[in-house]
């Protein structure tokens, strides 16, 4: 909690009511022993009484302090998962005799994983999509109007008697001469009927069966960006790429029912979502039928930035949202755009425009300079002259900067410079070096760096100097991309080669901290070092660099040299919740709850803790405690490809992974609380899992059994 003054404004009135006799004999600088045990009973009587002043509150479940939720849930009769956070548990609470008066509707269902597991979901009875013979109760279905998203939908699809865009006869024949339903096939918003399958339901078998119902959950956020710049391809006519690094990402479509864990579309409102609606991968089908429920609510190439963005006309361009490029129809059109779209990704860690309030609270210094536009960062940096905060307030690319940036000494201040760089809230710049191979130099004067919210490309980051504390909150150092066929860096779209940004060490770092951020290699070079090296809730990578073609060209490919992704001969390293792509040598390592993919060497083999963790065969640890072994670069992750929505992501079938496993070891399951091991652990998917099941268990239909479906 952060210090409101309410204990201090206690101890002082405390101190205040003893006889002015004893506050002068004690020490006059307030430090002598009278004065210390009168704080101490101030304090306490502080605790006592703030929470006096928060029993009117701990009465409502809305305002109530953690802590008082199971209670009032004991009013209610309420069945809490203890595994569920507090979050799920207030909402489960409060809306108790909301979920019991809806119980077993289809609407509650999907409403259900929203609240308890904060994801979208689409709920369907299987029994819909039997093949069956009609019978004559059956009412007729008559002809099946093409349906047209806005208008009403007829009678036999309001029954369920035919496919909303396929007009397929409930139990019938397939018509397969519409496209898009036709890809829908065998998916959440299939129309077609099945045989039945009697085996048990799990994610991909036991469907059509009567009593399953599944429940297909999409995990990934789609995350919005706002007036972005995108990276022209040179060519005439040019070709864009809506993502500012030049990557061909899929775009995805808005959700119309959580936006930043605002829920919204459920009771009375409640309709079965259309794919738009929810936050997928937007296909080419689904475009080409539908583009005007996604364009501009989805994504959007606009004239102009700023708060009122103006949407050039769906027929100015040619978007394709599978690889994310888009062109203009007008040859001639020489308009230099910017761009709103949706990325999807599994957490907010990263440069995403996210909201600051997922980070901790640290002491901010006055902002001296705000910069737009794309322009001026060079001198904003180059005019600071103390503590102060440079901030960027837009979403836009910005150059590389040229100067080297120097930490001032304030020769009329006690202390060392606090200097920061951010972006503003729930905004995402770009600092691009355009045709990489650059460097951007920062030299510490004994002072700090604070660095937020900001993704950096196509320059290796130097500290030189000394640094008290260099902070990296919400960034994104691009970790580059991994080549084809042989090539050492994938290229963007203009050609640039996507080579990681490193974090060079070449001075002496007290603390280097990062906090939910993605970063390429950290390693110390030349007389460099950092004192302790802490980072959490975050991804480091290195990627594999083919060897020179005169340098021992017979070396096989599992011999490709790999950069180390935390490099270091001093100091200790310690991580939390992270995901460490590529080796690691250190001389003190510290991990828990993190994924370690490929050898880790550690000087320091007698001090350290490594525990909860995943790390590779190999390794030289200090006794790991209850973590398993996996091969290095072993198949654990559904994509290494930074950018793609599924990067650093577990597979499903991760645990197969372990060598030799014992009873309970598992990496989606390995962490202390249960969840997942690695970058991700705080999401909690496999906590929120469990709970959703308690409580469908609870709301669902007498005899009703789900099949749980991860939808992407």
């Amino acid at each position: 909690m952060a210090d409101d003054g309410y204990t201090a404004r206690h101890q002082d009135r405390l101190w205040a009511l003893l006889p002015a006799i004893y506050r002068t004999v004690d020490l006059p600088d307030g430090a002598g022993p009278l004065h210390e045990i009168v704080d101490r009973i101030g304090g306490e009587f502080a605790n006592l009484r703030r929470g006096i002043d928060r029993l009117w509150d701990n009465q409502s479940i809305e305002t109530c302090d953690d802590w008082v939720i199971p209670y009032i849930g004991d009013l209610l009769a309420t069945r809490l998962v203890s595994c569920l956070d507090a979050r799920a548990q207030r909402l489960d609470v409060a809306k108790t005799i909301y979920y019991r008066r809806r119980s077993g509707t289809l609407g509650l269902l999907e409403e259900l994983a929203a609240d308890i597991a904060g994801h979208d979901a689409r709920a369907v009875e299987f029994f819909r999509r039997l093949g069956r013979t009609r019978h004559q109760f059956d009412p007729a279905i008559g002809p099946v109007p093409t349906y047209h998203p806005g208008d009403a939908p007829g009678s036999a699809v309001i029954e369920g008697l035919a496919g909303a865009t396929s007009g397929t006869p409930a139990g019938g024949y397939a018509d397969l001469r519409n496209n898009y339903p036709a890809r829908n096939s065998a998916g959440a918003f299939d129309e077609y009927a099945h045989t039945a399958d009697l085996r048990r339901g799990v994610q991909s078998a036991g469907w059509h069966n009567i009593p399953h119902l599944g429940v297909f959950i999409w995990w990934l956020y789609a995350f919005p960006i706002r007036a972005a710049t995108p990276v022209s391809n040179g060519a005439t006519p040019p070709c864009f790429s809506f993502d500012p690094s030049g990557r061909r990402i899929p775009l995805f479509a808005r959700s119309s029912r959580i936006d930043d864990l605002r829920i919204t579309g459920f009771g009375e409102d409640w309709i079965s979502p259309d794919e738009w609606n929810l936050p997928v991968r937007v296909r080419e089908t689904l475009w080409c039928a539908y583009p005007d429920e996604l364009y501009p609510v989805s994504f959007a190439v606009d004239l102009t930035g700023g708060p009122t963005p103006a949407p050039r006309p769906r027929g100015d361009v040619r978007i394709h949202p599978e690889t994310g490029v888009f062109s203009f129809v007008d040859p001639a059109d020489t308009t230099s755009p910017v761009v709103d779209y949706h990325f999807g990704f599994s957490a907010r860690i990263g440069a995403g425009g996210f909201d600051e309030r997922v980070l901790s609270i640290i002491d901010q210094p006055p902002i001296s300079a705000s910069v737009t536009g794309g322009s001026g960062l060079d001198a904003a940096l180059a005019a600071i002259a103390g503590t102060e905060t440079v901030e960027i307030a837009d979403s836009l690319t910005y150059p590389g900067i040229a100067a080297a940036l120097v930490l001032p000494v304030p020769p009329a201040a006690p202390a060392p410079a606090v200097v920061m760089v951010r972006a503003h809230n729930q905004k995402r710049p770009v600092i691009r070096w355009a045709g990489g191979g650059a460097s951007w130099i920062i030299t510490g004067q004994g002072g700090s760096l604070v660095l937020q919210g900001v993704w950096l490309q196509g320059a290796d980051i130097v500290l030189r100097g000394v640094f008290d504390t260099v902070h990296l909150r919400l960034m994104t150092l691009d970790p580059g991309t991994q080549g084809r066929s042989g090539a050492p860096f994938d290229t963007a779209i203009d050609g640039m080669a996507l080579a990681p940004v490193t974090l060079w060490i070449e001075g002496e770092v007290q603390d280097l901290v990062l906090e939910r951020s993605i970063t390429g290699p950290i390693r110390a070079r030349g007389n460099g070092f950092v004192e302790r090296l802490s980072a959490s809730d975050s991804i480091i990578q290195s990627i594999a660099v083919p060897p020179a073609p005169s340098a021992a060209p017979s070396l096989a490919p599992s011999l490709v040299p790999v950069v180390p992704a935390i490099e270091g001969t001093s100091g200790e390293v310690s991580l939390a919740r992270c995901t460490v792509l590529g080796p690691i040598a250190v001389h003190r390592l510290s991990a828990t709850e993190c994924i370690m993919d490929d050898v880790a060497t550690v000087e320091d083999t007698q001090h350290g803790c490594v525990r909860f963790s995943a790390y590779a065969d190999g390794s030289v640890l200090h006794a790991p405690y209850r973590s398993v072994r996996v091969p290095p670069h072993g198949p654990l992750f559904r994509s290494r490809r930074f950018g793609d929505p599924d990067y650093a992501r577990l597979y499903r079938l991760a645990d197969h992974a372990i060598i030799a496993p014992a009873d309970g070891d598992s990496i989606l399951g390995g962490a202390e609380n249960e969840s997942e091991m690695g970058a991700f652990k705080t999401e909690n998917i496999p906590l929120r899992k469990r709970g959703l099941a308690a409580k469908y268990e609870e709301y669902a239909p007498l005899g009703i059994y789900p099949v749980w479906i991860d939808a992407d």
